[in-house]
C-alpha cells in the first residue's frame, strides 16, 4: 500500500528543485503512479484493488485542497496547461454557486489516455474529481465522455454505482455523454452541452470559471489532471514536483500514436523526457506521407474554427521545411540533426540601443 503523507499540517513551499531520474512505462510498470498497478484488463481496476494500493483519502477540506494545488502548481493536461488553482480561485471569487465538470471526452483524434485512465483506473479519476469538487465547496460533480464503442462511460457509470453502495464520501456524480465530434470536447462546447445546449465552442471574453454557459463559475478540468489531483493528495507536492520539469511539474501520460510498434499505447513520465525518448521504431512509408498531405488538404478550410487549420499548416509547412529529413527517415535513416543538442538556435540581436520605450517583448 502507498504510504500516505502527513496532511494535517500546511505543506511548506520552497523553490528547490530536485528531478528525478527520467523513467518511462505503462500500466502495470514499476516506477509509474497514474499508470501503477495491475496490467490493462477488460475490467480495469476494481474500488477494492485501487483502495489497497492507495488507502482511503486523507480527509482534506476545501482550504487543504486549495493548498495543494497552489503549492503543486499542477497545470491543465487537456493541452491548455492553465493552472488548476487559477481556475479554482476565480470560480470561488466569481458570483454563483459553481459547477465542476471532468473533461473525460478526449476530442484529439490520436489521444487515449483519458479513456484509458477512465476504464483502467476509474477510482482515481473519480478520488481526485471528488477532491477537486471541495475546493470550490460544490456538491455534484459531471463527467463528461463521449459516445461510442470505445466511451468510458460504462466504467464510469459502474465505478460510480460501486462507490455509492461502499458509502464513499463522494460528491454527487453525473456522468454526461456527448457527441463525438473534434471539437465537441473544447471546454465551453462540453460546458454548453452540459448545459442543455449544443456541443459546440462559445466564443466570449470572459473565462468559464467566471461564468459559463449556465452563468455560474465553471471549472472544467481534464481527466488526467484530476487524477494527478489523487495522486498529489498521497504523496505531496514536494515529491510531485519532483516528478516533472520545473514549468509542468508531475507526472505526465502520453499517447504514442502513428507509425509506431504500439499505435494507441499510453505511457507515463516521470523526470524530464524528449520525444527521442518515447518513441519507438517507426514504420511510416511513403504513401503515409501522400496520405498524410492528402487528409491535410481535406481539413484546411473545413473546421468550425481555426484550430484544425492550424494544425494542418504545421503539419505541411513541416514536411516542405524538413523535406530532407523525411527521406532520411523514410529510407531508415536518423536526422541529420540527430547527434546534436536539443537546441533551437536564436540569432544574435541587432547592434545599437532599443528604442522600444515602452519594455515590450
Amino acid at each position: 500500500m502507498t504510504v500516505v503523507p502527513d496532511l494535517s499540517v500546511e505543506p511548506v513551499v520552497t523553490d528547490a528543485w530536485s528531478p528525478v531520474p527520467l523513467h518511462i512505462g505503462g500500466f502495470g510498470d514499476p516506477g509509474t503512479l497514474l499508470l501503477s498497478g495491475p496490467t490493462a484488463t477488460p475490467e480495469g481496476e476494481d474500488l477494492a484493488g485501487h483502495s489497497h494500493r492507495w488507502g482511503l483519502l486523507t480527509d482534506l477540506d476545501g482550504s487543504r485542497v486549495r493548498a495543494l494545488l497552489r503549492d503543486s502548481r499542477l497545470d491543465g493536461r487537456g493541452g491548455g496547461g492553465f493552472p488548476l488553482s487559477r481556475k479554482v480561485e476565480t470560480a470561488r471569487m466569481s458570483a454563483g454557486h459553481a459547477v465542476v465538470i471532468v473533461n473525460a471526452s478526449e476530442s484529439e483524434p490520436a489521444s487515449r489516455k483519458d479513456r484509458a485512465l477512465c476504464t483502467q483506473r476509474p477510482h482515481l479519476v473519480l478520488d481526485g474529481a471528488s477532491l477537486l469538487a471541495r475546493a470550490p465547496d460544490v456538491d455534484e460533480v459531471v463527467v463528461h465522455v463521449h459516445r461510442g464503442s470505445a466511451s468510458p462511460s460504462g466504467a464510469l457509470s459502474l465505478a460510480v454505482a460501486i462507490r455509492r453502495a461502499a458509502r464513499q464520501p463522494d460528491p454527487q456524480w453525473r456522468v454526461s455523454d456527448g457527441p463525438d465530434r473534434y471539437v465537441s470536447g473544447e471546454s465551453s462546447a462540453v460546458a454548453g452541452y452540459v448545459d442543455g445546449g449544443e456541443a459546440r465552442p462559445q466564443f466570449t471574453d470572459r473565462p468559464l470559471a467566471v461564468a459559463g454557459p449556465s452563468g455560474r463559475p465553471t471549472v472544467v478540468s481534464n481527466a488526467e489532471t484530476v487524477a494527478q489531483l489523487a495522486v498529489l493528495a498521497r504523496i505531496g507536492p514536494v515529491a510531485c514536483n519532483a516528478l516533472g520539469a520545473p514549468s509542468s511539474p508531475g507526472p505526465r501520460l502520453v499517447t504514442l500514436a502513428g507509425a509506431v510498434t504500439r499505435p494507441g499505447r499510453v505511457l507515463e513520465l516521470t523526470g524530464p523526457g524528449t520525444i527521442g525518448d518515447l518513441l519507438a521504431a517507426g514504420t511510416f512509408r511513403r504513401r503515409g506521407v501522400r496520405k498524410m498531405t492528402a487528409l491535410a488538404d481535406t481539413v484546411l478550410g473545413s473546421g468550425a474554427c481555426g484550430h484544425p487549420d492550424g494544425a494542418v499548416r504545421l503539419i505541411r509547412s513541416t514536411v516542405d521545411v524538413f523535406e530532407d529529413d523525411v527521406i532520411r527517415h523514410l529510407a531508415g535513416s536518423p536526422c541529420r540533426g540527430g547527434a546534436h543538442p536539443p537546441i533551437l538556435l536564436v540569432p544574435d540581436p541587432a547592434p545599437g540601443p532599443r528604442t522600444d520605450a515602452g519594455g515590450g517583448e
